[in-house]
């Protein structure tokens, strides 16, 4: 596994939310040039129960640091293991 700090998981779930949710490619490389992560969590908050999130996703979206979301994964289960998509995901309900 590779070794990812905390600004760059960060910003790598930041960039996927925004591909997720944003359709609108002027509208969505806006949101990322600003970086305007309250925006983004807004309309993540916003989003169908049905909006796929990856690990990094979830990462962004709960505020959560990779090593302390990988040791609730341990504790808890993983909900990303029965997943059969690549990226492998699961929806803002499962979340």
């Amino acid at each position: 596994m590779t070794n990812i700090g905390k600004a760059e998981s960060f910003y790598d779930g930041f960039l996927r939310a925004a591909l997720e949710v944003i359709a609108k490619r002027d509208e969505r490389e806006a949101i990322i040039d600003s970086q305007d992560f309250d925006g983004l969590k807004q309309r993540l908050d916003r989003s169908p129960s049905t909006t796929c999130f990856t690990q990094p996703m979830a990462e962004f979206y709960l505020g959560i640091p990779r090593r302390y979301f990988d040791k609730l994964k341990r504790e808890h289960g993983n909900p990303f293991a029965g997943s059969k998509s690549s990226p492998r995901s699961i929806t803002k309900a499962e979340l």
